[in-house]
């Protein structure tokens, strides 16, 4: 039988330093995160938060399709659901917290995917984590009570919990998303991921918003 082809690779420049790769990658995610979610709360205030990620997600795939729509679809063949609907949940959940509650609060707790992150991986593959996590995870644990536990649980509302929740599917899309990279393109993956989010914000605009609204909708937003 004909051995399978390998998974490409992004192009990187010989001699680069990829151990500070990933590291810029992360601060870039998280840069952009964090710009994001602040303009997402001004935005629910005059659209309806599934009709904005519809359109958000929607913008978002046509544009990897225009990029990267021939090699997406050649690799769609090695993706399975498990590998996008983590990062899709994440991210609907995400901005229905926003709607819900201040986006510091949204921000912190969706940092708690790095305390879930390696205990789901314990859980699903076994993997131990290491001793240099720890303090990691203490500090995250500590920031999480300074900024919700001085109130009392009675501070705990809806928007709290979906910002768990997208703590934990981030980590699941994390820890699954790991693996499916040993056989499926980055590209592929990503348009995959984007496309189940946009599916889940459609339906969710559909059937509790009555359907897409984005009469106030400005290119910021």
């Amino acid at each position: 039988p004909t051995p399978p082809s390998p998974t490409p690779q992004l192009p990187l420049k010989k001699g680069i330093s990829l151990r500070w790769l990933p590291i810029g990658f992360i601060l870039l995610q998280s840069l952009l995160y964090g710009f994001g979610d602040p303009i997402s709360k001004s935005a629910y205030e005059v659209l309806p938060v599934y009709s904005l990620l519809t359109a958000r997600y929607g913008i978002a795939l046509v544009f990897l399709l225009l990029l990267f729509g021939r090699r997406i679809f050649q690799g769609l063949r090695a993706c399975s659901p498990k590998d996008c609907l983590c990062m899709g949940g994440a991210y609907v959940a995400n901005n229905i917290a926003l709607e819900l509650t201040a986006a510091t609060s949204v921000a912190f707790l969706r940092s708690l995917s790095t305390v879930m992150t390696p205990l789901l991986a314990l859980a699903v593959y076994r993997r131990r984590m290491g001793k240099q996590h720890i303090p990691v995870q203490l500090v995250v644990i500590l920031g999480l009570y300074l900024l919700c536990g001085q109130g009392g649980l009675s501070g705990f509302g809806w928007g709290e919990l979906f910002s768990l929740l997208s703590a934990l599917l981030l980590a699941g899309s994390l820890i699954f998303g790991e693996k499916a990279l040993n056989r499926v393109d980055p590209l592929p993956l990503t348009a995959l991921q984007t496309a189940a989010s946009l599916g889940m914000a459609a339906l969710c605009a559909l059937f509790l918003d009555g359907g897409v609204h984005l009469a106030a909708a400005t290119p910021t937003i």
